[in-house]
């Protein structure tokens, strides 16, 4: 389990590694996010017991629906042998998420961009568009 300085500094390292810059925490901010392409959102977060995991979210644009996703989202939900597994599910919202949780232990900024990757490669495959 890591505490929340850890985690910001477990950020800074991971953002710096993807060639973004580093970001200025609030005592208490648990997350960051990361807009890619216009098209989805990743986010490092952490919870309450101190794991960590990466959460991407499709997004829409006004009016859009995302009814027709659901079934290739919830179809790409299959096992995997790895051990960074996306998982895909409907949030409290019903809107679509796809995440990753990270094996505890795993402080690397190496490791994060492994499991950032992993997801950024399922959230490009699933907000492709369909003609693409």
């Amino acid at each position: 389990m890591i505490d929340i300085k850890q985690f910001h500094g477990m950020a800074n390292e991971f953002l710096q590694m993807v060639g973004l810059s580093a970001e200025t925490f609030a005592d208490d901010q648990d997350a960051i996010s990361i807009k890619v392409e216009d098209r989805f959102s990743i986010h490092f977060c952490m919870d309450q017991s101190g794991s960590c995991f990466f959460l991407g979210d499709r997004l829409r644009e006004d009016g859009a629906s995302t009814a027709g996703f659901h079934r290739e989202w919830l179809m790409a939900n299959q096992i995997s042998s790895g051990a960074l597994h996306p998982v895909t599910a409907l949030n409290e919202a019903g809107e679509l998420t796809c995440w990753v949780r990270l094996p505890r232990g795993i402080c690397e900024a190496g490791e994060l961009v492994e499991a950032f990757d992993v997801l950024v490669e399922k959230m490009d495959q699933l907000t492709r568009p369909l003609d693409a």
